[in-house]
């Protein structure tokens, strides 16, 4: 109902188009290394025919495990209920006829933003060939503190391990408008207030 505190958390929904194209080969893919961990990105590039290709990470706490050094490290352990999620989201098999909706109730200060909502979302776009993400939520100062924040964190995370390793950025990132420019995903906030 309107009145319960998580009225304005963001709802998201996510598809996949229908022409998952595989395969691009560039040469700049096959170069990564990581310095905080043994893994390589070159393990995770999937390989594709056409303009884009995807990264190769089985799940969203594979992923954000990978870059995000705070969770590599163990200074921040994500709760099993957030990894729960996070899993459940990366087995959804979307399509464009049928998007995966979902809605996550949790407390307030829970990493509904950090830990869940960011870690999925860039994932998806990443490893998914031209994907869509649509969040919304009711209020444009939450989207834009809070979930919009996180999200853009990550992305920037990951832009610079690629300007580092691979010799550039694969995220755009503008207002409520996010594009993977290696898979041709797309991240978009709306607010409805």
């Amino acid at each position: 109902s309107p009145t319960d505190e998580n009225a304005h958390d963001p709802v998201i929904n996510a598809s996949v188009s229908g022409d998952n194209v595989k395969d691009s080969s560039n040469p700049e893919l096959s170069t990564g290394t990581v310095s905080s961990n043994s893994e390589t990105l070159d393990e995770h590039v999937k390989s594709a025919e056409g303009k884009y290709v995807a990264l190769d990470f089985s799940s969203c706490v594979e992923f954000v495990s990978f870059f995000d050094d705070n969770i590599s490290s163990g200074r921040v352990q994500l709760y099993d209920w957030q990894k729960e999620v996070l899993e459940s989201l990366s087995n959804a098999k979307p399509t464009e006829q049928k998007p995966h909706k979902f809605a996550l109730c949790a407390c307030n200060g829970s990493g509904k933003d950090a830990f869940v909502i960011a870690p999925f979302v860039v994932w998806f776009a990443a490893c998914k060939i031209k994907s869509l993400v649509i969040i919304t939520s009711s209020s444009g100062v939450q989207l834009t503190s809070q979930t919009e924040r996180y999200i853009r964190s990550l992305a920037d995370k990951i832009n610079t391990w690629t300007s580092t390793n691979l010799g550039g950025p694969i995220f755009k990132i503008n207002q409520r408008f996010i594009e993977c420019t290696l898979t041709g995903s797309q991240i978009r906030l709306f607010a409805t207030d």
